[in-house]
């Protein structure tokens, strides 16, 4: 709900003029290490002919369906006894249609940068253990390593419809919102480099999405 456009590039902005959010996670502290997310958005719609002036300094948002939104959002996660780490930065853009009174159609894209990183020195192997004290670390663990830190682009995009009715009156309610949409995350399938001598990639993500509030 606080990230839409990690669920589709296409939500950016569609239900705020200026939105901005922080997020903390903090997940499964019963394990050794636990997970821990940050992270801080903000998106604003930009057709400067849907503001109107107010004075000198203050403008307001007026309705319209065609239009532009942009965002721009960071996260880093830790996770794990590896501390295996992401941090990213994403920029969307949205573009919305009108498809009726109150109703549009929005196509998303997102473009990111990546950063993952590892700490090898901290995991542990099971032919480190020799059979009779325990674990020993000065065992070669017989694991071919990569980088421990890489940079890559991430790709996404989506479509979204999106319908709009709010309340006439305070005596009514007659209030409805829904959304369905669709959005794919890692187009370009970025390559994964932590084991040398191997060729993995990102799957592709496939998001279906839909909202109703009435």
């Amino acid at each position: 709900n606080e990230t839409p456009a990690l669920v589709n590039p296409a939500l950016t902005g569609v239900n705020n003029a200026l939105r901005a959010s922080l997020i903390y996670k903090d997940q499964w502290r019963s394990v050794t290490v636990p997970y821990k997310t940050y992270g801080a958005s903000i998106e604003m719609r930009l057709k400067g002919s849907n503001w109107n002036k107010v004075g000198n300094k203050t403008a307001i948002y007026k309705k319209a369906y065609d239009r532009l939104a942009g965002g721009i959002s960071f996260f880093s996660d830790k996770a794990g006894d590896g501390n295996m780490g992401t941090n990213l930065v994403n920029l969307s853009l949205a573009t919305f249609i009108r498809a009726g009174d109150h109703s549009s159609f929005s196509l998303g894209l997102q473009g990111g940068v990546v950063q993952k990183t590892i700490d090898y020195s901290k995991l542990i192997f099971s032919n480190q253990y020799n059979g009779t004290t325990g674990y020993d670390q000065t065992i070669a663990n017989g694991e071919q390593y990569g980088s421990k830190s890489f940079v890559y682009a991430d790709f996404a995009g989506g479509l979204l419809w999106n319908y709009s009715r709010e309340e006439s009156s305070i005596g009514e309610n007659n209030q409805m919102k829904a959304d369905v949409g669709f959005g794919m995350f890692h187009i370009n399938r970025p390559k994964q480099k932590f084991l040398a001598g191997t060729n993995e990639k990102l799957f592709s993500k496939y998001i279906i999405h839909g909202k109703l509030l009435m």
